[in-house]
């Protein structure tokens, strides 16, 4: 582990980066994954951005982004968490907390579907691709609410 403060700072800038490309990837996958044999989609560069952003990360940051957007809580999420905002406010906890709920519901959902596999491999594989495809989900509920506007 690094200790001096360069290589600290250093390892934090290059995490925040690839991270942010890694969910960037992903989302551009997993939207190109419906079209299958027209667009052609790597599935190695896929899994590998697994190995770096775990797909149920990539699937609660989601879930968090739909949840603020559908309470339209995403400027006071974004200052709250950046600690921008002086007083502190249960909108944040609680959109945090909501989305993390959702979040565990799916993936016992999920994990409880794909039980009577036995191959392990397989198990994985599959936990890893369920959470893209609902992740998809709620991509679309995110674009579906922003192109709908505030109602």
């Amino acid at each position: 582990m690094a200790t001096e403060p360069i290589k600290v700072l250093d390892n934090l800038v290059k995490e925040a980066i690839l991270t942010s490309y890694d969910f960037a990837w992903l989302t551009l996958a997993g939207f190109l994954i419906p079209f299958g044999n027209r667009i052609r989609c790597s599935w190695r560069a896929v899994l590998s951005a697994f190995r770096r952003l775990s797909s149920l990360t990539y699937l609660t940051l989601w879930v968090l982004l739909t949840v603020s957007v559908g309470l339209q809580a995403g400027a006071k999420l974004a200052s709250g968490l950046a600690g921008l905002e002086k007083q502190p406010d249960a909108t944040t906890a609680n959109t945090i907390l909501s989305a993390l709920l959702i979040t565990i519901m799916l993936d016992l959902s999920i994990r409880a579907a794909l039980s009577s596999i036995s191959n392990r491999r397989w198990r994985e594989l599959y936990l890893t691709l369920a959470r893209l495809a609902i992740a998809n989900i709620f991509l679309g509920a995110v674009a579906l609410m922003l192109i709908a506007g505030p109602g």
